[in-house]
């Protein structure tokens, strides 16, 4: 694995806030699935040659919006150093998120928009 990078001036655009619907495991999964993110460094561009996965799969990820598999999760932790130390933890987070998802827990995608 390169340990040199010339990426330490890349501009990352940073992550918007957590919706406040999100909430409960699949936050805490998220929550820390960002952390991870942040102290990577990785652009998502960069993330993505890194993954067998898209940007906007990645975005979703790290919105809420999805959750990743746990195989992906594994690959992305295996990029830091420290991710690995944190995979059980991460892979016991996702499960809980996987499971609140399936219980409908995350309204906010399946309420749709009320105009009226």
């Amino acid at each position: 694995m390169p340990g040199h990078q010339n990426h330490a001036h890349v501009r990352r655009k940073p992550l918007a806030p957590l919706p406040d619907e999100l909430s409960g495991p699949v936050r805490d999964f998220v929550a820390s699935l960002r952390r991870m993110h942040g102290e990577l460094g990785y652009s998502l561009k960069q993330l993505e040659s890194r993954l067998p996965v898209s940007r906007s799969s990645l975005s979703r990820y790290l919105r809420g919006q999805s959750l990743p598999d746990e195989r992906l999760l594994v690959q992305w932790c295996t990029l830091s150093f420290t991710g690995e130390d944190r995979l059980p933890a991460l892979v016991e987070l996702l499960h809980r998120a996987q499971e609140a998802a399936d219980a409908g827990e995350p309204a906010a995608e399946r309420d749709g928009a009320s105009d009226g």
